[in-house]
């Protein structure tokens, strides 16, 4: 028996088949270079969140039969194959000992046409199906930096939490804090903050290697924005506060790392605010900061991932 690596075969590694393949069938299982062999081919088909293997080969009556498993990680591609391969192998194994014991039929046994009736094959191996995977929960926390909350950029740092499927579709919902501190403001200073909660789709996710992908992911978030005012005399004299209600759009597409157990994520954002509002100093009243159109700003997450 030999194998053939077709397309895109690095998970599972040709090696590491093999070495599962050993220790099921023992050593001596695969024809040298040279020798006549039956041939089953072993690809890995790209998917979004796990790793898809198709098996194909004939059977001893020459009709073409496909297999394929699906795995979370590149181990349990391996050991998957491996039985599928084995159970293919011990099948036309099987097949050849019983067309070599055969009897040679003799001219009675022909049909009256002459050619003898076609073997019965043999019935297909079940294939051992994976187990069943639900949707994976997703814990961690953010920091980043954004324009739009105040007169410079705002830091901020948040919690998040997701639920994501097989498909790339993923769901998730996060808290933030973010601030200016003592910012500039016209000509005095003034500390900006906001408290957001959001909520984000994600309706697929570009696979781009094993453990790297794209998820493409759009939201809305809602909260407060405040600013305060900071004594400055003589420009500043008096301090107050403003508050005023903060919704925007978001697309925020991910550049993410992933394993198993756990993820790190960059995350550019494009933020369009709903609200139009304008802050100012009074007495004599002067601008301050009026919310932009349109705002920018890039965050890093991590953290665990358990079903």
């Amino acid at each position: 028996m030999r194998l053939v690596y077709a397309r895109g075969v690095d998970c599972p590694t040709p090696s590491a088949l093999e070495r599962e393949l050993d220790t099921r069938l023992g050593a001596g299982w695969q024809a040298s270079p040279d020798e006549l062999a039956r041939t089953i081919t072993v690809s890995e088909e790209l998917t979004r969140e796990d790793h898809a293997v198709r098996i194909e080969y004939s059977d001893g009556s020459g009709r073409p039969m496909a297999r394929q498993v699906n795995a979370r990680t590149c181990e349990e591609a391996a050991s998957m194959t491996a039985v599928v391969v084995a159970i293919a192998i011990d099948a036309l194994a099987h097949e050849r000992e019983i067309a070599q014991s055969a009897p040679v039929p003799h001219a009675s046994e022909r049909t009256s046409d002459g050619p003898l009736r076609p073997a019965v094959p043999l019935p297909s191996e079940p294939t051992p199906q994976p187990p069943s995977r639900r949707r994976v929960h997703e814990a961690g926390g953010r920091v980043g930096i954004s324009s739009g909350f105040g007169t410079r950029a705002a830091w901020g740092a948040g919690v998040e939490w997701g639920l994501v499927g097989r498909s790339g579709f993923a769901v998730r919902a996060s808290l933030e804090a973010r601030t200016t501190g003592n910012a500039p403001a016209a000509d005095g200073r003034a500390r900006f903050s906001a408290f957001t909660a959001r909520g984000e789709a994600c309706l697929t996710a570009l696979r781009l290697a094993v453990w790297f992908s794209l998820p493409l992911c759009a939201g809305l978030e809602a909260g407060a924005l405040s600013a305060e005012g900071l004594l400055s005399p003589p420009t500043v004299t008096g301090t107050g506060s403003s508050v005023v209600p903060w919704i925007a759009g978001l697309l925020t597409p991910r550049l993410r790392l992933g394993t198993t157990h756990a993820f790190v994520e960059l995350v550019p954002e494009l933020r369009v605010p709903f609200t139009r509002h304008t802050f100012t100093f009074e007495a004599p009243e002067r601008v301050v900061f009026s919310i932009p159109p349109l705002a920018v700003g890039v965050s890093l997450a991590a953290g665990v991932r358990f079903n």
